[in-house]
């Protein structure tokens, strides 16, 4: 079987040959026309404003420079009957369209900032976490704005011809959510549902990158239908529970140390990396690689590929 064949294969933990890894050519992101802060700011400006109204700040850091939202429209909420949403029928699909001419890569449309992260752009972090718990109607309000947006844009994806949604949403810090998980399943599992189920019945896969520790509500996106799980970052979640708990309903993609691959030696690197493929590959349901996206010596990534390829075949072998 091909690469794109074997990822799909994976992802639906049906047999694949081998562990596939984040660095193969199998697969796209395909972000729709504005999606990022960056695209709506010309190479020199430092601050900018996008289609939502967040004023943006460039900030030199070891990427490069990062965007940070500085300006947040609403976070006087009383603004809020004056302001006024994008337009996702307006949204440009250029990108998309010229991605998907390539029929080898299984096209992921990459949906950034989902309801949480494009709520605090909105308000702000600290107002919009005080408000859902001191006024939970004008929070739910903004998440419910924010996932009509999500759900017209992915129709416009899905009969686009993408084959699997990618939602960015963080929820968890280093050692829990960053809210209850009762003020998760309040406000953003009926969110996700919505958003996941254009996809779904579409007959297409879902998958969704989060941050930090979420193993508290990894069951909730199971059951609103979750296929794949991004990126289990190693310092906060127990890999090997989560798969013994949730891999015959849920794949996942990631989950080899940040840390070890930023700071770490190569050969620290390959045990990291076999950690993984212990805890997640046995029975499929498992694409290897980082469990954050940052600037790693080409050496550390090299060690990562060298590890999945010499032991990533089914039947796994794997050394003690």
């Amino acid at each position: 079987m091909d690469a794109k064949e074997n990822l799909l294969r994976a992802l639906q933990r049906d047999a694949p040959a081998r562990v596939p890894h984040q660095y193969e050519p199998s697969w796209d992101r395909l972000a729709y026309d504005g999606a990022h802060p960056q695209d709506w700011a010309a190479p020199t400006d430092t601050t900018w404003v996008d289609q939502w109204g967040v004023g943006w700040q460039r900030a030199e850091d070891d990427w490069g420079a990062t965007p940070f939202p500085v300006h947040h429209p609403l976070a006087d909420f009383s603004k809020w009957a004056a302001y006024k949403p994008p337009d996702p029928d307006e949204a440009g699909l250029t990108r998309v369209q010229e991605g998907l001419q390539d029929p080898g890569k299984l096209h992921l449309a990459h949906l950034p900032f989902g309801p949480f992260e494009r709520a605090c752009a909105l308000a702000g972090m600290d107002s919009f976490l005080m408000a859902a718990l001191t006024d939970f109607d004008a929070a739910r309000r903004m998440v419910e704005m924010v996932t009509d947006y999500t759900v017209r844009l992915s129709r416009r994806l899905v009969a686009a011809g993408l084959e699997m949604c990618w939602l960015t949403d963080d929820y968890g810090t280093e050692r829990a959510l960053v809210m209850s998980p009762g003020v998760w399943r309040a406000l953003f599992k009926p969110a996700l549902a919505e958003i996941f189920g254009v996809w779904k019945d579409a007959g297409r896969l879902v998958g969704l990158h989060s941050c930090g520790a979420v193993g508290a509500i990894v069951g909730d996106l199971v059951e609103i239908g979750l296929d794949v799980l991004h990126p289990v970052q190693a310092s906060c979640n127990d890999a090997a529970a989560l798969k013994a708990r949730w891999g015959d309903r849920l794949s996942f993609w990631g989950g080899v140390s940040s840390r070890a691959l930023m700071h770490g030696a190569a050969d620290e690197v390959r045990r990291a990396t076999l950690k993984m493929l212990r805890a997640l590959a046995p029975g499929g349901g498992y694409v290897c690689g980082q469990d954050q996206t940052m600037p790693y010596p080409e050496e550390n990534i090299a060690a990562l590929v060298e590890i999945v390829e010499r032991f990533g075949a089914y039947p796994l072998a794997l050394p003690d």
